[in-house]
């Protein structure tokens, strides 16, 4: 057991679990493998369709906004969002000039069209939503 004075955190304020990880796992990658599969052979394609499911399914959890949020608008960003998101496409894609290739944030990412999305009745939405039958 280790213990730490701060946790890694991400640029919009969670806790980076990617970095505590990545002492414990090294070269492997902490990705899931199916069983009877080796870790250095690829997924099938349903395989990589079931595991995108899975993530949008949990991203979902976070596209309605809570009611604590000091923006209440659908798919708002703000700026310490747009600089992880270049920061993890950055690391993902191994490039690491990429946040001097974009520059300014603002040159990639806007919110000019946030308040046009979101000119429609939520709570009308919420009561289709409920009142929905299969």
């Amino acid at each position: 057991m280790k213990f730490v004075n701060q946790l890694p955190m991400t640029g919009v304020g969670k806790v980076d679990k990617k970095t505590l990880r990545a002492k414990f796992w090294g070269t492997r990658s902490p990705c899931r493998v199916a069983p009877g599969r080796r870790q250095d052979e690829r997924p099938t394609e349903e395989e990589s369709r079931r595991e995108i499911e899975t993530i949008l399914r949990r991203r979902k959890e976070n596209w309605i906004r809570l009611p604590d949020d000091p923006d209440q608008r659908w798919d708002a960003s703000t700026r310490a969002e747009w600089e992880s998101w270049i920061r993890i496409s950055s690391e993902s894609t191994k490039n690491s000039d990429l946040p001097r290739q974009i520059g300014e944030p603002a040159a990639v990412f806007t919110n000019e069209l946030i308040d046009e999305i979101n000119d429609f009745d939520k709570a009308a939405v919420v009561r289709q939503a409920v009142d929905f039958k299969l």
